[in-house]
């Protein structure tokens, strides 16, 4: 995870599918848990993997997210979320 800043500071989220996450579900996830724009698409530097990249400094929210911390979530889709990670994490063996 990374914070670029040009004109605008958005999240870059990659290797999502190395764990089992799906990114499009991920993305919708996040966008739904911070109502901010959110696209996925090829990285620039390996056109093979996927990047989810998140309008502003999200940083905070997505770890949470990641981490499981549903204490600090809000949004019933996150708890889902969640949900959907541990149980692809467990499905994986990770």
């Amino acid at each position: 995870m990374s914070l670029c800043s040009r004109c605008v500071q958005a999240t870059l989220v990659c290797n999502l599918s190395t764990y089992g996450i799906d990114p499009e579900y991920f993305a919708s996830a996040v966008q739904k848990g911070v109502a901010c724009s959110v696209t996925v698409g090829p990285r620039p530097a390996k056109p093979k993997e996927v990047q989810v990249m998140v309008q502003g400094n999200q940083i905070n929210y997505i770890a949470q997210l990641l981490r499981g911390n549903s204490s600090t979530l809000h949004n019933e889709v996150c708890v889902d979320v969640i949900f959907s990670l541990q149980s692809s994490a467990q499905s994986t063996g990770l």
